[in-house]
């Protein structure tokens, strides 16, 4: 399940095993939602019976998409037959419903479409940043990272660096940009406020912090700073 915004990308990636070798293989969305989903790679030469292969789910929604869902499913096909176990996809273009106080109950809370981000913070993105798809993926980013962080995954504070550098190149210009850097650091800021909005979970960062010792965190220059996004910011339409 995939949850977007006109505009807006989300990538995914899965594992994909065959019982028995495989040779000429493609890959390929049914055209319901092929028009903006691709796979990558989008064929295979040859796969033994004992190997995975990853593959990366890239959705590109258009920024004149309405609101809607879309059904559909990836196809593997080795040249005279589909296989029969294909990857169900579901697509809403939309933001998940307000969890009210049932998304506040534990550390993880809700997340409808087990994207890495909490109802309540995706629909705080989304209502705080609906002019920018590119802003809405670096902050996305973050909000992954800091709940990575706060649930306690030990890569989580090098996804809290990765993700500050990240939004420092969509929201600055240039090293020397002041007014951008600041917009960089209140947006994170704030954006954490959302996310540690509750008494455990600000105890829950507090925690994690504290076990994964000190972390030293040199300062990226700012040419690679976009290096750094989960997402090529340059494929963003705004």
């Amino acid at each position: 399940m995939v949850s977007l915004l006109p505009g807006d990308i989300k990538q995914r990636t899965v594992f994909f095993a065959g019982t028995a070798a495989l040779q000429n293989v493609s890959i390929e969305a049914v055209p319901e939602i092929a028009s903006f989903l691709s796979v990558t790679p989008s064929a295979i030469a040859f796969l033994s019976a004992s190997q995975n292969q990853l593959i990366q789910i890239r959705v590109t929604m258009p920024v004149n998409a309405s609101s809607s869902t879309y059904y559909g499913t990836i196809h593997v096909d080795d040249g005279s037959s589909t296989i029969p176990q294909t990857l169900k996809m579901t697509i809403t273009v939309g933001l998940p419903p307000d969890p009210g106080a049932a998304g506040n109950a534990t550390l993880a809370g809700i997340d409808s479409y087990g994207d890495g981000v909490r109802d309540d913070v995706q629909r705080y993105i989304g209502l705080t940043y609906p002019q920018s798809a590119k802003e809405r993926a670096a902050l996305t980013q973050a909000a992954m990272a800091m709940q990575d962080e706060l649930t306690g995954d030990s890569n989580g504070p090098k996804e809290v660096g990765d993700a500050l550098d990240c939004l420092g190149a969509t929201l600055m210009t240039s090293g020397g940009d002041v007014v951008g850097g600041k917009n960089t650091h209140d947006a994170f800021l704030s954006l954490e406020a959302v996310i540690l909005n509750t008494p455990d979970r600000a105890k829950g960062l507090a925690q994690a912090d504290s076990l994964s010792g000190a972390v030293i965190r040199f300062s990226t220059p700012y040419a690679q700073k976009a290096s750094r996004c989960s997402i090529d910011p340059s494929l963003f339409p705004n």
